[in-house]
């Protein structure tokens, strides 16, 4: 077993994103901050998005 890869160190990158981007988002759809941890996980990550995407955002009009 040998030090991290590039690969692995863009998919640790890749999942610090998904995670930063979900904190920011979820609570603006009304859906706790603490939850976009789960977007490390690809399953969870994928429901989350797909909730958000179909569900009903506040009007800021």
């Amino acid at each position: 077993m040998g030090a991290f890869s590039v690969f692995h160190w863009l998919i640790v990158v890749v999942c610090i994103v998904n995670v930063f981007a979900l904190w920011r988002l979820l609570p603006r759809s009304g859906i706790p901050n603490w939850v976009g941890i789960l977007g490390i996980f690809p399953p969870f990550a994928f429901i989350l998005l797909w909730i958000v995407s179909f569900k009903k955002w506040p009007s800021n009009v």
